[in-house]
């Protein structure tokens, strides 16, 4: 049974890695097709300074860590359905990335809020766990105070060893 204790680590290492994988596939399936749309254009420039209340446009806001920091570098994929003015007609799906500045802020004019009535938003940073948010407050969005809070990534370790029980060396594992 000591000999197998080695094995059994593998494998619950090897389970855990797989149902991380399953689950960020899970969420990415999940994401491109809940909203029908092209694909995304390159991500749009964000100015550096903060929006002026005259100014404010399209939809807007924050992300910042735990500790209320501002995480710059976050690459947000809006995804935003809009009423159709034309009685009758279809509404539209539309689906845009932007980054987050240097002070966490992000700011996406194609968006009218008049006419959007739901929008969703996917956050990545490579420090942070990957963020869905579903059901955004249009309010809050339109007037930019909206705050997005992502929490640290996982951090899985461990040893990869052999069918002997022997440390690999060398051995690396990568979860995207």
């Amino acid at each position: 049974m000591a000999n197998r204790r080695p094995l059994l680590r593998l494998i619950l290492i090897c389970a855990v890695l797989l149902a991380l994988v399953g689950i960020g596939l899970f969420l990415v399936w999940q994401v491109i097709w809940s909203i029908p749309t092209a694909p995304a254009p390159p991500p749009t420039a964000v100015s550096t300074q903060p929006a002026q209340p005259e100014a404010l446009a399209g939809i807007g806001g924050v992300v910042e860590n735990e500790a209320k920091s501002p995480i710059p570098g976050v690459k947000i994929r809006i995804g935003w359905q809009e009423n159709p003015l034309t009685p009758g007609a279809r509404p539209s799906y539309h689906s845009k990335t932007v980054t987050t500045n240097a002070a966490g802020q992000w700011v996406l004019p194609a968006v009218k809020p008049a006419s959007t009535v739901s929008v969703s938003l996917q956050l990545t940073h490579r420090d942070y766990a990957l963020q869905d948010l579903f059901g955004t407050s249009l309010d809050k969005l339109a007037a930019h105070t909206f705050i997005a809070t992502l929490t640290p990534g996982l951090t899985v370790t461990g040893q990869v060893v052999d069918a002997s029980g022997n440390p690999v060396a060398g051995a690396t594992i990568t979860s995207k």
